[in-house]
């Protein structure tokens, strides 16, 4: 039996595009919109089709605490707590710039696929992935312009992109490792990202820590640059 048109429209969150106006009316702030407005479609996913997932919860409606341990989902955090105070601009760039980056090698070089898929006939696999490229680039590139242009002057944060600026970013990753991943992984065996799974080689695994490290000292880096010049 054929869906409606209007399931077809909320299960897929064809909709979501069009609250972006409506947010930034409300908010007056690019960075706020967009991250409110690209958190809405994983959150519309997990709320239609959470109940999919075998991730060990007598009641699969906690499937949906799923949407909020990706480190990709420390992103939006870490958005507002630089949209309240310019200080914290360093470490959303680092980390944007990881979860960017990391996002975006791992699919391209590596080739490797995200681990939760739906299928069926009315789920959109191509709007899936034009909705992940947004939220993997996007941020980033609106904290980028902040940064050159120069919306942040020096006296705001006199340790911009210095080496607290990076041990606060390592930290970040560690917090969220051990503080969300890790009790996700254990309670429901849930590996999140493809490279973690069990039945990859641990130098899988290893590498992409490693590789989460080194994107952050890049960003930094790259960071202080751009700063340097303004």
């Amino acid at each position: 039996m054929q869906q409606p048109i209007i399931y077809i429209i909320l299960k897929n969150g064809y909709y979501i595009p069009f609250l972006f106006p409506l947010v930034y009316f409300y908010t007056q702030n690019v960075l706020l919109s967009t991250n409110l407005t690209l958190k809405l479609f994983p959150a519309n996913y997990m709320f239609w089709y959470s109940h999919k997932f075998d991730l060990s919860f007598a009641d699969r409606r906690y499937n949906q605490l799923k949407q909020i341990v990706r480190f990709t989902d420390t992103g939006y955090l870490v958005s507002i707590l630089a949209i309240q105070s310019p200080s914290y601009i360093p470490n959303a760039f680092n980390i944007h710039f990881a979860i960017t980056f990391g996002y975006w090698i791992a699919k391209v070089v590596l080739g490797l696929d995200d681990v939760d898929r739906t299928n069926g006939p009315t789920y959109s696999m191509n709007y899936e992935r034009f909705w992940g490229a947004l939220v993997h680039g996007t941020p980033l590139a609106i904290l980028l312009q902040k940064i050159i242009s120069t919306d942040i002057r020096k006296d705001t944060c006199p340790y911009y992109f210095s080496p607290q600026t990076l041990q606060i970013s390592y930290v970040w990753l560690w917090v969220w490792f051990f503080g969300m991943y890790l009790p996700w992984r254990i309670r429901t065996g849930d590996p999140v990202y493809s490279f973690m799974d069990l039945r990859n080689p641990h130098w899988h695994k290893v590498g992409g820590m490693v590789m989460m490290h080194g994107l952050l000292w890049a960003a930094n880096g790259l960071g202080r640059v751009i700063y340097e010049i303004e």
